[in-house]
């Protein structure tokens, strides 16, 4: 599984067998191991999240854990 903005994942990954959740929370009670990765958005040409919401919304979920 993997899990992220709509933006960030690849267009036909559901044809390699790959299931794609959008909701972190969901995710999370899914699996037993979750590796995260960093999003460094000052290095981007353009942005890849809807809105900056998205970014907080994750962060503070890590902290609450």
């Amino acid at each position: 599984m993997v899990c992220g903005p709509k933006t960030l994942i690849p267009k036909y990954i559901h044809e390699l067998g790959v299931k794609v959740e959008t909701n972190l929370r969901k995710a999370l009670n899914w699996c037993d191991v979750a590796n995260m990765l960093r999003i460094q958005n000052e290095r981007l040409d353009i942005s890849y999240f809807p809105y900056t919401r998205v970014c907080t919304t994750i962060r503070t979920y890590q902290k609450s854990s």
